[in-house]
């Protein structure tokens, strides 16, 4: 049987055409193999998180087995929520960013609280090397999830939005790619730590291999081969190139430590001690853990509005008010996919961009969500495998979505308007000087309402402040005279009297 005819077997049975009524595949003209094609793409650019949680998470004490299994489950539960409830090919796991600051941010392993006594060791009190214990990080997962939900359920995304500058939500997406991409190379290794008053240095062994205490197999040389290779596969937009990637790395690492891979494949699905284990028992940790549930909400929902806006781009969905259809139940995805996570043992999930490739594959609907969905929950069972992945192999993963992340947000930014330019920029390099997602918003938004407030452009009714006239009309002039040095144009007004008689308009960018 030639494939053409497999295709019409499978479009003539009967449960295809239930399926086809359930998804409406045939109105957004796809077919139901299509769908399945994007499925396995949709999987493909995405299975990389399996690799990589388990060894950001396990820095913050977490077992890897437990995260593995965390996450490919509550993958599959709000990636199968999203192709059921919302109908639309996208793909929701952990989010990269958030799980960085959920471990070196929140958790911090290698610290101690000040009422820790030298040498004490309390596993569940947090003097067993870390500030907080995980399971209360969990905890504030869970809420966020929670509140997350609530406001996918009353329909408040479209009012929430409009509170945030576009300019810092895209710099902030932005900033978190620096943020990963920074995090990512010092995982592979090529640059470490460095002496005051440099902070890091470029690691002086970089041509040997070795086994560092602190990040496992190190080979620097090694992870920049597997960054190259990637790198190239990317550009060539071979589907599933961060996979391939990983196992390029992963393998030749395992042929140098032989100690370090496998004893076999296939695994029962079993958690030691994560699933379950939160705690809201906060206590002298409450301001610290308040601060992480906002900062978490803030990441998902900014997370999540910037994808859903890509996609519905990509599918051309986007109503005239610009909104997509159904999107506060992709919203319901995400709030539901991180309870669950949290209650299992994983930081909050997102909407991911790779279900690009799943559209551009040609996916349009929930099918090809569901397809994704059950691969993830198969995934339980190959723990061994994932648990075995080193540092070394996943950095430049970090690295290159960093870039993509960073790609996809800096050209939203209008860099001409220094009222847009310098707020963004304070919420791009703040994030990795300081280490922290937070401070870069926190950075940026109050950049903004300052620049913006001055320069009588925070709201209309600023133009009838006094001096909002005069304020209005200086701009104007200034950015009259830029433009002219650079078109070469004669016709623009250059002075206040020039701009008096003009036609009323809104302030222009400076």
């Amino acid at each position: 049987m030639g494939l053409s005819a497999f295709e019409n077997a499978v479009v003539a049975n009967p449960v295809s055409k239930q399926l086809d009524k359930f998804f409406h595949i045939s109105r957004r003209k796809s077919s139901i193999m299509a769908e399945l094609r994007a499925g396995l793409t949709l999987f493909m650019t995405s299975a990389y998180i399996l690799f990589l949680n388990p060894l950001i998470l396990s820095a913050g004490g977490l077992p890897k087995g437990d995260v593995l299994l965390a996450t490919a489950i509550s993958t599959g539960f709000a990636t199968g929520i999203m192709g059921l409830v919302a109908n639309y090919p996208w793909v929701c796991s952990v989010q990269l960013g958030t799980n960085v600051y959920f471990v070196y941010q929140v958790i911090k392993p290698g610290t101690k609280p000040e009422y820790c006594p030298e040498g004490s060791v309390i596993p569940d009190g947090g003097c067993d090397g870390f500030e907080i214990h995980y399971n209360k990080a969990l905890a504030a997962t869970v809420l966020e999830g929670i509140v997350f939900t609530a406001i996918a359920l009353g329909g408040f995304r479209s009012s929430l939005m409009k509170l945030f500058p576009k300019t810092v939500l895209m710099a902030g997406a932005a900033g978190i790619g620096v943020f990963i991409s920074f995090v990512g190379i010092k995982s592979m290794g090529v640059v470490v730590q460095a002496d005051p008053p440099n902070l890091v240095q470029l690691n002086k062994q970089f041509n040997r291999c070795y086994n560092d205490p602190s990040n496992g197999p190190t080979c620097p040389w090694l992870s920049m081969a597997g960054l190259t290779l990637t790198a190239i596969l990317t550009v060539y937009h071979l589907n599933g190139s961060l996979l391939i990637g990983i196992l390029f790395t992963t393998f030749i690492s395992w042929i140098k430590w032989t100690d370090t891979a496998p004893q076999k494949a296939v695994d029962a699905p079993t958690f030691q001690e994560t699933a379950g284990n939160i705690s809201f028992a906060w206590g002298s940790d409450s301001g610290k853990l308040i601060s992480a549930f906002v900062t978490f909400l803030y990441l998902d929902f900014i997370g999540a509005c910037i994808t859903f806006y890509s996609m519905g781009t990509m599918m051309d969905i986007i109503d005239e008010n610009g909104d997509i259809p159904n999107s506060n139940k992709g919203f319901l995805a995400d709030g539901l996919g991180t309870v669950m996570g949290g209650i299992l043992g994983t930081s909050c999930l997102t909407t991911y961009v790779e279900s690009a490739a799943a559209v551009k594959e040609g996916g349009r609907t929930g099918l090809c969500a569901c397809f994704c969905s059950v691969l993830f929950f198969l995934m339980c069972f190959l723990s061994p495998i994932f648990t075995a992945i080193p540092n070394i192999a996943t950095g430049p993963i970090l690295v290159l979505i960093g870039v993509l992340i960073f790609n996809e947000s800096i050209i939203e930014i209008e860099w001409k308007d220094l009222t847009e330019a310098i707020p963004a920029f304070l919420t791009i390099i703040v994030q990795p000087f300081t280490s922290n997602i937070a401070y870069g918003a926190i950075a940026g938004f109050g950049a903004w309402i300052i620049i913006k407030l001055v320069t009588f452009q925070l709201h209309p009714w600023q133009k009838t402040w006094p001096g909002g006239s005069w304020a209005t009309n200086y701009l104007h002039v200034q950015a009259s005279r830029s433009m002219k040095m650079e078109m070469g144009d004669d016709t623009l007004p250059t002075t206040e009297s020039d701009v008096a008689k003009q036609p009323p308009s809104p302030p222009p960018k400076v």
